[in-house]
């Protein structure tokens, strides 16, 4: 792994611990997101524990269970739609996929953007004035 992914992989995951933190997650301070090199991103304990230990506590609020995929307006009616009906793992499967792919279509709009900018925008102010042409404009 390089400086910048190690470097882009600590801060996803500091990220992360924030937003777990900032919901009321209890347990973080014994446990460490890792970018393990066989199998992927996994936690890692810091210390033992015996089978009587509460390790972690995960508010209702911040888990995605089927109904939370049901209750998107574009997914949502799609997945009601399919026979015979999804097991709620397929459902959050399908979920987590659109999530992915809606981030990743904001991700080329965003690089379009720069590249629009950076070869025609900037180029021809007189055309496009930077203060009509940005990125939210365009979308």
């Amino acid at each position: 792994m390089s400086y910048l992914e190690s470097k882009n992989s600590y801060l996803k995951s500091k990220k992360l611990n924030e937003w777990l933190e900032t919901g009321g997650v209890k347990g973080l301070s014994v446990l460490q997101l890792e970018d393990f090199s066989n199998t992927g991103y996994g936690v890692k304990m810091l210390q033992l524990f015996n089978s009587h230990n509460v390790i972690l506590t995960v508010p209702k609020s911040l888990l995605w269970m089927a109904d939370v995929a049901f209750s998107n307006l574009v997914i949502g009616t799609v997945i009601c739609t399919i026979e015979p009906p999804l097991s709620d793992d397929d459902i959050l499967a399908v979920f987590l996929l659109y999530i992915k792919s809606c981030e990743m279509l904001k991700q080329q709009i965003r690089d379009d953007y720069l590249q629009l900018l950076n070869n025609l925008i900037t180029k021809h102010p007189d055309l496009f004035p930077l203060e009509r042409f940005t990125q939210d404009d365009i979308i």
